[in-house]
């Protein structure tokens, strides 16, 4: 073999060597590329399940707040009234308080149900006695006031968690 064919070999093995070098790493890059763009789509995803559910919960709680709104409207314009009727009303109420629980987690939807147990026991006092009227009231504005704090929480969890997945997929990408 003269000195010109041992060139040769020599240059083809390295070009075969680079081209393989090469290759491999425009390889390496397109698949850290192709997993970046995977783990932002699975957390864009993520955020787009989690704004859905958000909104879900608002509505519920919404729903509910009407309904609680028009109980409280028909007590308000009615002095006297037909214990059933309330009833009828605070049913209502008590689907709704249901149906965000469907949706929202243990500590709101135990608020939500609870402020509906305390109204109906407010609306059949156990007694006549103005006391229990009163302990009544402040049970319902107890409950009320948990039930904002429910939702307060569970609407900054949302936050939390949206926070934690969009800052997730910028830091990696």
């Amino acid at each position: 073999m003269t000195s010109t064919e041992k060139i040769s070999l020599c240059i083809s093995i390295l070009a075969i060597l680079g081209g393989t070098l090469t290759t491999s790493l425009s390889g390496k890059y397109q698949m850290e590329a192709a997993r970046a763009q995977i783990q932002k789509d699975v957390r864009l995803a993520q955020v787009q399940t989690l704004d859905k559910r958000e909104q879900l919960i608002r509505e519920k709680f919404e729903s509910l707040m009407i309904e609680m709104s028009d109980l409280i409207s028909y007590l308000d314009a009615n002095n006297s009234f037909p214990v059933a009727v309330a009833k009828e009303r605070l049913a209502k109420c008590r689907r709704a308080a249901f149906a965000l629980s469907a949706h929202a987690g243990p500590s709101l939807s135990l608020a939500a149900l609870t402020i509906v147990d305390v109204t109906n026991s407010a609306l059949t006092p156990s007694s006549d006695n103005i006391n229990s009227v009163i302990e009544a009231a402040k049970a319902i504005s107890a409950s009320s006031a948990k039930l904002r704090i429910e939702f307060d929480k569970e609407i900054s969890g949302f936050a939390a968690q949206r926070g934690q997945l969009e800052g997730f997929s910028e830091r990696d990408l």
